[in-house]
């Protein structure tokens, strides 16, 4: 019990108020996958449903912060420091351009003879693509980046490197050098809870899920990172400037 309170003594109000809503959307789809799997299927996780859209917010307030945060420190940073936080942006900006198919199902617009042939869903995206390779066997960039590519990422990211930089100076000065945001261990084990209930799952759309609510993880990291002090303005020199 003591642990338990301390792990919710971390969170801020904001932050809990907000985990606490999304893992219960979380929780009560693993329910419906298996009580009621074509509610699940066709209303829950449904494209351009509730779970996507806020997918959307939540990539799209990652980028809002990062642009902010080159605007706001944009005279106390290197460039280094803000071309990194600019592209962190820029790949939030993506990750949500990709869910709502660059708006195609909004504007209605047909995809070209590329995307119709080689997109599984025969539309504008690329984590979708599918390709031939050399043994005629269909691989779906989907499921290589996800199957393969993210996992090292993640054990990498979430695990390897928080490590690392509490231990090694070297390791701490590249990473803010970088202006990586880096994950507090409220976030590593919100997101290990989150994989193993969501892949304990068997319905096929179960990595809707993982992807509603590690979007709202790296969200949390983004605003809440354990270096916040990288992203802090600094008021004294800010003073001077004006």
């Amino acid at each position: 019990m003591k642990k338990m309170a301390l792990f919710l003594k971390s969170f801020n109000k904001f932050e809990l108020l907000l985990t606490s809503f999304v893992f219960t959307l979380v929780i009560a789809g693993c329910i419906f996958s298996f009580t009621h799997p074509d509610f699940f299927r066709y209303k829950y996780t449904i494209e351009d449903g509730f779970l996507e859209s806020m997918t959307v917010l939540f990539l799209f307030f990652g980028a809002l912060t990062c642009f902010y945060r080159v605007y706001k420190l944009k005279n106390q940073r290197s460039l280094l420091f803000l071309a990194c936080t600019l592209f962190l942006g820029l790949i939030f900006t993506f990750g949500a351009g990709e869910e709502i198919s660059w708006g195609q199902r909004i504007f209605d617009f047909k995809s070209n003879e590329f995307f119709q042939e080689h997109n599984t869903q025969g539309e504008i995206t690329l984590h979708n693509l599918s390709f031939k390779n050399s043994e005629g066997e269909t691989v779906k960039i989907n499921k290589l980046v996800f199957s393969k590519v993210l996992t090292v990422f993640l054990i990498t990211y979430l695990l390897i490197i928080p490590l690392l930089y509490r231990k090694k100076e070297a390791i701490k000065k590249i990473i803010d050098k970088f202006a990586i945001p880096l994950p507090q261990s409220r976030h590593v084990l919100l997101y290990i809870f989150l994989a193993i209930i969501v892949l304990s799952l068997t319905h096929k759309k179960k990595g809707e899920l993982l992807e509603f609510g590690g979007c709202f993880v790296f969200l949390m990291i983004t605003l809440f990172p354990y270096n916040k002090h990288i992203f802090t303005l600094n008021k004294i020199m800010a003073k001077e400037t004006k």
